[in-house]
């Protein structure tokens, strides 16, 4: 498959009043054209920096300390403001935010809003906007669209109105859709109709999205691939049936221990022993190493590579590396 968005050594800091955050660290990772890819980590392990890394909407205090990021060989972090602006924000690239309700203006109609979008982007009159409104929400399964195009967010439902985000999201039809927890601030019956929804969008428009999420099993459901990171770095790439069958890293396999399983009942769950360590003073080497089982001290002082042990299937552990102390 041909390669949509490819991340290399993506490095990252923010600059902040107690100190330098290093947030990423040679963060590597690909998604091809039609796939849909998922980023899991605990909260804080740089999920949502690297997506906004890719739309270029970090805060001031961001300093990308080296890398590129790639999207149909465009090399983005090259891009002024004003080409970002009009030509990869929103129709390259669209993103879906963790809470609608925050992420909607109050003071405007959902259908005033989406009808924004495509007039900034595509220069239509109004009236051809509101048309093209009502067809997306139909698109995205909105009923009465007539009446939710004149509704303010308050008047909505959290599912419906993660529906006109994903409405706004695919209003100047992108190639890729980030959606960054798109499920959190719902009910598990609308969670389960918001990945139906994508699911379906994925097939029927041939669009890639980056799924961002802390559930496997959302993964699981939805994701052709997935990428573990932990603390800033890229600990793991596979296909994510093989992932579940075979995790190589050893902070994938405690993740994968620490889930409940219908088949492991009267079995008490695992815990990750440690911390999560501060990303102002990192551990050098690997930094999972203070909590890793099968820690080397070779661990302590050399960062393992991002590399292909099988096929198709990249981890980042001095094990598969042939390092034995």
């Amino acid at each position: 498959m041909t390669a949509l968005l490819e991340i290399q050594d993506l490095s990252l800091d923010f600059e902040t009043e107690d100190g330098t955050a290093k947030v990423l660290d040679r963060v590597s990772l690909t998604i091809d054209e039609g796939e849909a890819f998922g980023l899991v980590g605990e909260t804080g392990c740089g999920k949502t920096v690297t997506a906004l890394s890719i739309l270029r909407l970090l805060p001031g205090t961001a300093r990308i300390r080296g890398g590129a990021v790639r999207l149909a060989g465009e090399d983005l972090l090259a891009k002024s403001e004003e080409e970002m602006n009009r030509r990869i924000r929103g129709r390259w690239v669209s993103m879906i935010f963790q809470d609608p309700a925050t992420s909607l203006n109050p003071l405007y109609t959902a259908g005033y809003q989406v009808a924004d979008v495509i007039m900034e982007h595509e220069g239509l009159t109004r009236e051809e906007a509101d048309r093209r409104v009502l067809g997306l929400f139909r698109q995205v399964g909105l009923p009465d669209p007539e009446r939710i195009a004149r509704s303010y967010p308050h008047e909505l439902s959290g599912g419906m109105q993660q529906r006109v985000m994903v409405s706004m999201a695919l209003a100047c039809q992108p190639k890729l859709l980030i959606a960054d927890e798109p499920t959190t601030a719902v009910d598990v019956t609308i969670q389960a109709q918001i990945l139906e929804l994508l699911r379906g969008l994925k097939q029927d428009l041939g669009l890639s999205i980056l799924l961002i999420t802390h559930n496997l099993g959302i993964v699981a459901e939805l994701c052709d691939r997935v990428g573990i990171m932990y603390a800033g770095t890229v600990a793991e790439v596979a296909p994510v049936r093989e992932l579940f069958r075979a995790p190589k890293h050893p902070y994938t396999q405690a993740l994968l221990r620490a889930l409940p399983r219908t088949d492991a009942r009267g079995h008490a769950l695992e815990a990750i022993g440690g911390m999560v360590p501060s990303l102002y003073t990192p551990p050098p080497g690997c930094r999972y190493h203070p909590r890793c089982e099968f820690a080397m001290a070779t661990c302590a002082h050399r960062r393992p590579a991002l590399l292909e042990h099988a096929a198709g299937h990249l981890t980042s552990c001095l094990l598969y590396e042939g390092v034995t102390e």
